[in-house]
C-alpha cells in the first residue's frame, strides 16, 4: 500500500469514528483530562483494527512525531482560531470574522490530516492482521503507559466508547464485553 493509500484510509477511518455518538466527547476528555492526543488515540484504534500491535518503543517514537507537529503546526493554528471566536473590531463584521475563522479551521484540519499521515507511514509496508478489540486496547495501554495522565478508570472509560465505534461491532461486542 502507498504512503498516501495507508494515510488516506486512516482518515478516513478517523472520520468515521469520530462521527459515532459519543466518540468526539470521548476523545475530548482524552485530550482536555489526560493530555491525550485524538490523532494517536485513533491510530491506536486503528492499528488494532489493522491487526497491527504497537510496542512501547515504536509508539513513543510516533507520539514524539506527533506532538512535534502539533506543537509546530496544529496548536498555534488552533490558538488563531479560537482567539479569534470571540474578538471584536471597529470595521470589521461577525460574519466577516467568522469566515476567516472557518478557513483558518480548515487549515487545521489539514494540519490534522498531515499529523495522521506521520503516524499512518509509520505503518506503511507492515502486512494487516485480524481485527481485534485485544489490539486495540492493548495499544491503547501501550499509549497510557506512555503518556500516563489522570485518571485510568476515566481514560478507559472514554476508550471504551472509541474502540467500540472503531471495531466491527461482532469483535467489539465479543472481545469489549466487560474489558
Amino acid at each position: 500500500m502507498s504512503d498516501q493509500n495507508i494515510s488516506g484510509e486512516f482518515w478516513t477511518f478517523s472520520l468515521s469514528v469520530y462521527g459515532q455518538p459519543g466518540v468526539e466527547a470521548a476523545c475530548l476528555r482524552l485530550q482536555s483530562s489526560h493530555q491525550m492526543d485524538v490523532n494517536v488515540v485513533l491510530f491506536c484504534a486503528w492499528a488494532g483494527v489493522r491487526g497491527i500491535a504497537l510496542d512501547d518503543a515504536t509508539l513513543a517514537g510516533q507520539i514524539a512525531g506527533a506532538a512535534e507537529w502539533q506543537a509546530h503546526a496544529v496548536q498555534p493554528i488552533r490558538a488563531i482560531r479560537r482567539r479569534l471566536k470571540d474578538f471584536s473590531v471597529a470595521g470589521l463584521s461577525h460574519p466577516q470574522r467568522d469566515e476567516l475563522r472557518e478557513a483558518i479551521k480548515s487549515v487545521e484540519l489539514q494540519a490534522e490530516k498531515l499529523e495522521q499521515t506521520i503516524l499512518a507511514n509509520t505503518l506503511a509496508g507492515q502486512s494487516p492482521g485480524d481485527s481485534s478489540a485485544t489490539l486495540a486496547d492493548a495499544n491503547f495501554e501501550v499509549y497510557w503507559r506512555i503518556t500516563a495522565k489522570g485518571d485510568h478508570p476515566q481514560a478507559t472509560a472514554a476508550w471504551r466508547i472509541i474502540r467500540a465505534a472503531a471495531l466491527p461491532p461482532a469483535l467489539a461486542g465479543i472481545e469489549g464485553r466487560g474489558a
